[in-house]
């Protein structure tokens, strides 16, 4: 959305919308990209620029969810969380769901290749153009996925096995 602020969304949206859309990218970084869960505030404030932005394009029924995950992670946290503008020398970590726990990090999973770490690599070469991946059309590292595993990550690809429920 923010690539493409002022060609599709800026003269629909103000300039707090963007604000928000900023806000729950950065949540989203931190997360993905961090060592360890957000803390309770850093949860809170994304949230709630989540659902300020769903909001903002009208997707009321899941800003609603959201303000519901909001409202949760308020009563999990405590009164304190609402007046609290930094978290706590304990960090004020939320407590994570058993299922959760036992999730490995990405990177942790699936470790890329140095060249990919360093980026020592050419976009054009690396980034793989999913519409040809789809089609059936994409060079053989890329059309199969454990040729692709193989040259950006270590160890062996393993499938992912069917989930059943």
């Amino acid at each position: 959305m923010l690539d493409n602020w002022q060609t599709i969304f800026g003269n629909d949206l103000n300039r707090s919308a963007r604000n928000f859309v900023s806000q729950a990218l950065d949540a989203r970084n931190a997360w993905a990209h961090a060592n360890g869960p957000l803390n309770a505030v850093e949860t809170v404030r994304a949230l709630d620029a989540v659902a300020e932005t769903l909001n903002a394009i009208a997707a009321k029924p899941l800003a609603g969810q959201v303000r519901s995950l909001y409202d949760e992670q308020i009563r999990a946290a405590g009164p304190g969380i609402a007046a609290t503008s930094e978290p706590s020398a304990q960090g004020d970590l939320l407590t994570v769901s058993p299922a959760a726990a036992r999730l490995k990090p990405w990177r942790e999973v699936a470790i890329p290749h140095p060249d990919v770490l360093e980026s020592r690599f050419k976009d054009a070469e690396f980034a793989a153009d999913l519409a040809t991946v789809e089609l059936g059309r994409a060079a053989g590292e890329y059309q199969h996925p454990s040729d692709f595993f193989r040259i950006t990550h270590y160890g062996e690809y393993r499938a992912p096995a069917m989930v059943r429920h």
